[in-house]
């Protein structure tokens, strides 16, 4: 107990210190891992209200964002559920603790696609109010929204407040096994991604992505210019290499450290993007 108060008061008077490998070192050590968690993950698949216009398989335009949602607009929960299971095991291995992972949830919502592509991410929290969850940092929402093509964004938590995040069709086609053409790269003009990044795999790191900025990680740009984790070595920003890192397990040790604050009896408030 008191290595953990000295732990906090050591970041805060002094910081987090310099950024270093999550392999062991003698000299360095992240915080220690509270015994399990004080934060779990709710994960919501939501299916907007649709429009009597709304068309599957083809090419949406609003503005200068394109969307693209394939058929069937119901995805395969079962393949969805195995994709929230391995990022759960992934997660637990991270950052040495447990992170419960609620049983996924469908729900119909009374907004419309529209209104979804209007709000992004902050119609999560209209969503989780609407259905009486609770709103408190015990929680990060997770919503997989089907008509959002590649969307995503994450907010971090706040004493008394959850985190929250949201992703769009690319994730979900990919991780519940849609046939090509998903809602992905080539259809909605690619981006600077490698093809894994359109893989199951990665975007099971996108989604865990997402999450992670609802326990309050930034981008490695988001760090103070002395202590940014290299890129290659977190699923902060390279999620697309998930679940496999070089010299890390995908999380680096400032970024660890980060978490068990976020998750442990130490919590001191979350920091997000």
């Amino acid at each position: 107990m008191l290595n953990r108060v000295w732990n906090w008061l050591r970041r805060f008077l002094f910081g987090r210190g310099a950024d270093h490998p999550a392999a062991p070192d003698p000299s360095i050590r992240p915080i220690p891992a509270p015994a399990r968690s004080s934060k779990s993950v709710v994960p919501l698949l939501v299916l907007p209200r649709l429009p009597d216009d709304f068309q599957l398989d083809a090419v949406q335009e609003r503005g200068e964002d394109r969307y693209y949602t394939s058929s069937p607009w119901e995805p395969d929960t079962e393949a969805l559920r195995a994709a929230i299971d391995s990022a759960e095991g992934w997660l637990e291995t991270a950052v040495g603790t447990p992170i419960k992972w609620e049983p996924l949830r469908q729900v119909s919502s009374e907004r419309s696609v529209a209104e979804w592509r209007e709000l992004g991410v902050e119609a999560v929290r209209a969503e989780v109010e609407r259905l009486l969850l609770r709103w408190s940092d015990d929680y990060i929402y997770l919503a997989f929204v089907r008509g959002l093509g590649g969307y995503a964004g994450g907010i971090g938590f706040q004493p008394g407040a959850p985190g929250y995040a949201v992703v769009g069709d690319i994730c979900i086609e990919a991780v519940c096994g849609y046939a090509e053409p998903t809602a992905g790269s080539v259809l909605l003009g690619g981006g600077p991604w490698p093809s894994s990044a359109w893989s199951a795999s990665g975007q099971t790191g996108a989604f865990v992505h997402e999450a992670l900025h609802g326990f309050g990680l930034p981008h490695p740009d988001g760090w103070r210019a002395d202590r940014q984790p290299a890129p290659d070595r977190t699923i902060m920003n390279d999620w697309w290499r998930f679940p496999t890192y070089a010299r890390s397990n995908g999380l680096t040790n400032i970024e660890m450290d980060a978490v068990r604050e976020a998750i442990g009896p130490y919590a001191v408030g979350g920091r997000g993007r």
